[in-house]
């Protein structure tokens, strides 16, 4: 569940900000869209990587 919320909240962010940057420059629009989408990623998989070790914590 938490995997979803952080993709479409990376994706939300990339939209918006990219949204916002093409107005006042337009022709970087494509690749700044592509470079905050990426942050939103790595973001993502770097909590990943912090809360991996829980998993192993968990008693059957």
């Amino acid at each position: 569940m938490l995997a979803g919320v952080y993709l479409t909240m990376s994706t939300a962010v990339g939209i918006i900000g990219a949204d916002i940057i093409a107005a006042a420059s337009p022709a970087p629009y494509r690749f700044v869209f592509a470079f905050i989408f990426a942050i939103g990623f790595g973001i993502r998989s770097h909590f990943q990587r912090r809360v991996s070790h829980f998993k192993h914590d968990v008693p059957y």
